[in-house]
């Protein structure tokens, strides 16, 4: 082992080790062979600033052990102290077909064009179509109600995707009603009426 990655291995566990720090110790570990090491170092690296290229990372240098280390990473997703690195919540948690966990993810999320929610939704219309109703229309209605013309195309976005919702359950009626309903609330914000034709679409 060089002494420049002993250095650095002792480095990784002193308080106040930074992501760059944990990451360049794992690539310089990596470049010398030593596999444990460079895990470590990756390991690091996710606690202090989770992503989702990192979690892949992970996986590449567990091998054989990646089951264990896991539940071990994603136990540090989890933590409240993480909730600032949602968008890698929801990455990691989606590509497990973790659902539940994803949703939680974005349960805070009230950005009103938020992908992050976009992605959960479509991820999570064929197990929770309920949430995906429930959440969308909270979130259109917002916007509709708001009166803010350029922010109608989201809202219709929204709308999209309780529809699929409903069709999922085999509420067409149901749908048809809200739709109805929608319309003779808005039906005065003509720039709406025009975007909600979208809605008739297949």
């Amino acid at each position: 082992m060089s002494e420049a990655l002993k250095i650095s291995q002792i480095g990784l566990s002193l308080p106040g080790c930074t992501y760059e720090f944990a990451s360049w110790t794992s690539d310089l570990a990596k470049g010398v062979g030593d596999i444990s090491t460079a895990l470590e170092a990756s390991i690091v690296a996710f606690e202090i600033v989770p992503s989702f290229e990192d979690y892949a990372n992970v996986e590449e240098l567990a091998g054989e052990i990646w089951s264990e280390v896991k539940q071990d990473l994603l136990q540090v997703l989890r933590e409240p102290k993480n909730w600032y690195h949602d968008y890698a919540k929801v990455d990691i948690f989606l590509h497990e077909g973790l659902i539940d966990e994803a949703i939680e993810a974005v349960r805070k999320d009230s950005y009103y064009r938020s992908e992050s929610v976009h992605r959960v939704m479509e991820a999570a219309i064929s197990s929770r179509p309920d949430w995906v109703i429930d959440n969308a229309q909270t979130r259109a209605a917002e916007i509709m109600n708001s009166g803010k013309a350029d922010r109608y195309h989201e809202a219709v976005k929204w709308l999209k995707k309780v529809k699929v919702g409903y069709f999922q359950l085999g509420q067409q009626a149901e749908w048809s009603a809200y739709h109805l309903e929608l319309e003779q609330e808005h039906g005065r914000k003509r720039k709406l009426m025009e975007l909600f034709k979208q809605l008739n679409k297949p």
